[in-house]
């Protein structure tokens, strides 16, 4: 114990621990992002009743994410959501035809069990986006609490000041869960301003999304009766993607005025 005291004083110029670093920080380094992900899977399988490898298209990593748009009056309908992905891969295919799996997920109170495991995510890594928006999207869309979702997306975007997505993530849940459109209008704004897609194939994501992020200000802006701003949106969106199904939708939304 004397020698573990003694040490920061010795070497006090040659530590690389960071002062204020929690202890998940000093033990895992640069292997934070790694356990986060290890915690995001122990979610999901406490999500699928305990089962590894479940072959299942409703993933709860992937369940936040809807690649399709939200048409018209940005509402969704959550019962038909997109939910893409699934874990895949030719080991789960393999585990699937081994073993005879139900595909059950964990409902109501019995989500709280994934609880632990999210917040392990965020903690261990606060740079895991999708940590965040996962955790989220369980409070809210499982637990029934958007309050306690908005203020874990604000920690998300203290800890990622120069995220879009979680931007985002923020003015679609304080829009749709809270009725809130001066502070969704204020996200989806920050959002578009840290939107910066790259070019190519990388940017393609940042791309869908920026379509997204002016369909929202166009619709918030249509909706206070700020025509100006409105059309204005459309006209950036035009240039940026006419075909981008935002755009497409708030040309239909706009269509005569």
């Amino acid at each position: 114990m004397a020698f573990g005291q003694g040490l920061p004083a010795v070497f006090s110029d040659r530590l690389p621990q960071v002062a204020g670093g929690d202890i998940l920080t000093l033990i895992l380094g640069d292997a934070r992002l790694a356990f986060s992900d290890m915690m995001l899977k122990k979610a999901d399988e406490y999500f699928h009743g305990g089962v590894k490898d479940a072959v299942c298209d409703h993933g709860l990593s992937e369940a936040h994410e809807t690649h399709d748009h939200e048409h018209e009056h940005g509402h969704e309908d959550e019962s038909g959501q997109t939910l893409p992905g699934g874990v895949g891969g030719l080991w789960s295919w393999v585990n699937g035809q081994v073993h005879t799996q139900e595909d059950r997920h964990a409902q109501g109170e019995d989500t709280r069990e994934l609880l632990p495991w999210l917040w392990l995510a965020c903690r261990a890594s606060p740079q895991n986006i999708q940590a965040y928006e996962t955790s989220a999207y369980v409070l809210e869309g499982m637990l029934k609490r958007p309050s306690e979702a908005v203020l874990l997306l604000e920690e998300g975007i203290r800890n990622n000041p120069g995220c879009a997505e979680l931007e985002f993530a923020l003015g679609k849940m304080l829009l749709h869960k809270l009725s809130d459109d001066t502070r969704a209008e204020r996200a989806f704004r920050a959002a578009l301003e840290k939107c910066r897609p790259a070019e190519g194939p990388d940017g393609d994501a940042e791309r869908f999304l920026r379509g997204n992020i002016l369909f929202y200000l166009g619709f918030l802006a249509k909706k206070r009766g700020d025509w100006v701003s409105a059309r204005d949106y459309l006209a950036k969106a035009e240039a940026f993607d006419p075909a981008h199904v935002g755009t497409r939708d708030l040309r239909k939304l706009l269509k005569g005025n």
